[in-house]
């Protein structure tokens, strides 16, 4: 197993790089432990599959038309670097949906009771992060060395190390994919996790709203605990100026008839006549 212990450097900046990167290769380990066995830590240091046994390289010297061979050469060599791109690709689809996933969680977040809830999903999002990031680092592969073909040499023995040069470099690029395949399946196990235990919650702000009006019609019902919510009243403000007097109101229908009532009782003779009464009685004839 390398040896990758932080090692004294000239300057902090690299102190705290190196130290960094030794704690990412082993995050990055202990992540592909559980969501991707199989791979050690030297590949997670060097960036490629070492336990895939690798195909052996043709023999050129026995070729009988060399030129097929540096075509056939190009072509494996471009696969890989297809390959490459198209890897490249899904892990940047998966960064994306993390993203939005990230941002799904976070409007959640206000919906949900339990708090917690919404913080699981997101151990499974940060880890996809973070090995993406992590398959996005700078490595190391092989390019043709123009300084091992022998140019001064007839077309067949210059096709023929052309072609051994090509098929270096996609042997060389194989398990670099390889590894990169096992990141990206991690990634998107955890970008799958993290959608599966995000479903409680977006359940939960879906159909909870009607939870929420019950509860708040049980309030508004109950006198006592809405008086309770309410507090209690202010002290009187000062009284405000009088209004205008509004329009008069329309006028009412015509009330019922009363009853007649009893005649009354025969005056006494001599008792004078009420006031009021002399011009409203007749004089005796």
């Amino acid at each position: 197993m390398t040896n990758d212990a932080p090692r004294r450097t000239t300057s902090v900046a690299e102190r705290v790089e190196t130290a960094a990167r030794w704690v990412a290769y082993r995050i990055t380990y202990l992540i592909l432990a559980v969501l991707n066995q199989g791979h050690t830590l030297d590949e997670v240091i060097d960036g490629r599959m070492k336990h895939d046994s690798a195909e052996p390289l043709p023999d050129l010297a026995s070729v009988g038309d060399a030129h097929i061979a540096v075509e056939e050469a190009r072509r494996a060599q471009q696969d890989e670097e297809q390959r490459r791109t198209i890897i490249d690709d899904k892990s940047k689809i998966l960064l994306t949906i993390s993203a939005l996933l990230l941002a799904a969680n976070a409007a959640l977040l206000p919906h949900v009771r339990f708090r917690w809830a919404c913080l699981v999903p997101l151990i499974p999002v940060i880890s996809a992060v973070f090995l993406i990031l992590m398959y996005f680092r700078t490595y190391k592969k092989r390019v043709i060395d123009w300084s091992s073909v022998k140019w001064s040499g007839s077309h067949d023995d210059i096709a023929r190390d052309l072609a051994a040069e090509y098929f270096k470099c996609a042997a060389d690029l194989g398990p670099i994919n390889n590894f990169r395949v096992g990141i990206q399946r991690a990634a998107r196990r955890a970008v799958v996790l993290a959608v599966v235990l995000m479903l409680p919650s977006l359940i939960v702000a879906a159909f909870g709203n009607p939870k929420e009006s019950s509860l708040a019609e049980e309030i508004e019902q109950n006198a006592e605990l809405h008086s309770l919510l309410r507090g209690p009243a202010g002290p009187a403000g000062p009284e405000g100026p009088v209004g205008p007097m509004g329009p008069p109101g329309p006028q009412g229908a015509q009330g019922p008839t009363e009853l007649q009532g009893p005649p009354g009782l025969p005056r006494p003779e001599g008792e004078p006549d009420p006031p009021g009464d002399a011009e409203s009685t007749p004089p005796k004839r």
